[in-house]
């Protein structure tokens, strides 16, 4: 009765088409070696973290209808659309990466950031660092609590406002980005700061200084700071109370750290020179590089720097299938020596992003200065609709149900945007648009139950089941082969060598006998022994003949009897306790 009642259709659109997640190389990467990376390590003795699995796991899910999805309908022409579930992952899944990379930029640029000029400022640390900073979280709250001290104390003696101390008002949103070009596990920090301090004039309100440009010399001057007190904080932790022989991160994190030795062959082309970056510095590893400015007023330049710097680790528009079955990722940007690709083998591709995978409760994204929630300046500063401002100055009208803006709209005040918004914004796509009659389109409702999914994708003849997962396998390195004995170990089945010539069942003359018997020596009677061990029937009236058991003449007692010894009077109550009052009443 289902299937009669909706009638379901997914006509071809030009503007939007839903991506074919099964069909990416990244998911048929995953799905043929998942179960075959986990084997593997679990053999090793250094199983998967179980944040990492299910980062996996959760992946291979996500745009898999048979998960479950959101049915959107017209009410114009009775045209529906289903959209799967997503997995909200962090560090495997592009889609969701990319989802949250939109959702970010445009917050920061709508929400967030006033309209005075941003500084990017990257901070890049050694590799003797990055291996702990890989999941020691402490670790990077108090490297990034330096690098955005020395960042503001520098903004306020440029601005000549020093004097004011912290109620100078910086401000700053730092990205935490835990992978490189190829995959390789490196921490490093993209932090956007006002170029400039904010300051409260005589009538309160905030004023912003404009920073004077940055030179090379400052910049080499910070790098030296940077460089010294990173050093002094580091030799003041703890040594890594890290078990390298049986965890799972450390032999993972070290070759994701060090990276691939073979890269793929090079596409660039060989008269390729390498041009140092401008208001760059290094001292002893640490690296400091700030020569991207945004000019105010610029946003979509802004929003494009947010995008670049809350990206996801892997892009799936760059990883291309080989026909030997390994994978060839595409850098961005190529190296300076000129290497602009790397290969992986499936195993490897996982292993790496095993390594990218954040650990729990660790914040990718952290606001500082004026930007921080607990902020006073906060309100004053980030910018605010005037429709916004009149939700927040009457609250009896949360109590009526908002009318939905348009979808390039930033008038609303709610934190996350919608999937329709993001998708218009960002690929200029209305997904409400009705294919056939170009009304609007409405999400009606959530689909989880199982029967209800098997429904109406059996209307709609999509598979109602996910893809199943390939099988672990093992190499020859873990592969248990049949056994086999060498020539020497080598014997024939059910025969004897010269060594022991016998027949099948004939022993030699010295044990030979007849039919179940023994030679002279060892023959006894059939059933009889010898005269030492032989004795009549129990009897054993000669030495231990004691005639019938009476026991009366030693253990005999008499009837127990205590009157002579023991002489009780028998017990009277009243004379003893007949003067207690209520005794016998109690």
């Amino acid at each position: 009765m289902m299937n009669t009642a909706l009638k379901f259709e997914c006509p071809s659109s030009p503007e939007y088409a839903p991506r074919d997640a099964v069909g990416q190389p990244l998911y048929v990467a995953v799905s043929d070696g998942l179960e075959t990376f986990l084997a593997r390590q679990e053999q090793k003795g250094r199983p998967v973290p179980r944040f990492v699995e299910r980062e996996f796991r959760n992946f291979l899910e996500c745009g898999i209808y048979a998960g479950g999805f959101l049915r959107v309908h017209c009410d114009d022409c009775g045209c529906d659309r289903v959209v799967p579930f997503s997995c909200k992952g962090r560090g495997v899944c592009p889609s969701c990466g990319g989802r949250r990379m939109a959702d970010t930029a445009a917050h920061l640029t709508d929400r967030v950031f006033p309209h005075v000029s941003i500084r990017q400022w990257v901070l890049s640390l050694p590799y003797t660092l990055r291996f702990r900073l890989g999941y020691d979280s402490r670790m990077v709250a108090g490297i990034h609590h330096i690098l955005i001290n020395t960042i503001f104390s520098y903004l306020r003696r440029a601005t000549g406002l020093s004097y004011l101390g912290r109620t100078a008002g910086c401000g700053a949103v730092t990205f935490v980005q835990r992978f490189g070009d190829a995959l390789n596990l490196n921490v490093h920090f993209h932090v956007l700061a006002l170029d400039g301090v904010y300051a409260r004039s005589f009538t309160g309100k905030p004023i912003f200084y404009f920073a004077p440009p940055v030179s090379q010399a400052d910049i080499e001057h910070l790098t030296g700071l940077l460089a010294g007190r990173i050093g002094k904080y580091v030799s003041k932790l703890q040594p890594m109370d890290f078990d390298e022989d049986s965890s799972f991160f450390a032999p993972n994190y070290a070759e994701s750290i060090i990276g691939k030795k073979h890269p793929a062959p090079r596409s660039a082309s060989e008269d390729w020179e390498w041009h140092p970056s401008p208001l760059c510095s290094s001292v002893d590893g640490v690296n400091l590089q700030a020569a991207t400015r945004i000019p105010a007023g610029n946003r979509p330049r802004l929003e494009q720097l947010c995008r670049y710097t809350a990206r996801s680790a892997i892009s799936s528009e760059r990883l291309e299938p080989l026909p030997d079955g390994n994978l060839r990722y595409h850098f961005k940007k190529a190296w300076h020596n000129g290497d602009d690709q790397i290969l992986f083998s499936p195993q490897e591709l996982i292993a790496r992003l095993a390594a990218l995978v954040p650990p729990p409760r660790f914040n990718l994204v952290r606001y500082s200065g004026v930007f921080a929630p607990c902020s006073k300046w906060r309100e004053l500063i980030v910018p605010v609709s005037p429709a916004a401002a009149t939700n927040l100055s009457e609250p009896e009208a949360k109590l009526e149900q908002p009318v939905p803006p348009s979808a390039a709209d930033p008038t609303r005040h709610e934190r996350r945007y919608t999937w329709a918004e993001l998708l218009k914004r960002v690929f200029a796509v209305d997904v409400l648009e009705c294919p056939r009659c170009h009304g609007r389109m409405r999400i009606l409702c959530a689909i989880h139950p199982p029967t209800a999914i098997w429904g109406i994708l059996t209307c709609l003849g999509l598979p109602v089941r996910a893809p199943p997962l390939t099988p672990a396998r093992f190499d020859e390195e873990f592969q248990i082969q049949p056994v086999k004995f060498n020539k020497e170990l080598q014997t024939i089945p059910v025969r004897f060598d010269e060594a022991f010539p016998y027949n099948r069942v004939e022993f030699d003359n010295e044990f030979q006998t007849g039919p179940a018997g023994f030679d002279d020596q060892f023959q006894p009677d059939l059933v009889n022994f010898d005269e030492a061990f032989q004795a009549g029937p129990a009897e054993f009236e000669d030495q231990f003949d004691a005639g019938p058991v009476d026991f009366d003449q030693e253990f005999q007692a008499e009837p127990l009897k205590f009157e002579d010894e023991f002489p009780v009077a028998p017990v009277d109550f009243k004379d003893q306790f007949q003067d207690a009052e209520g005794f016998w009443d109690w």
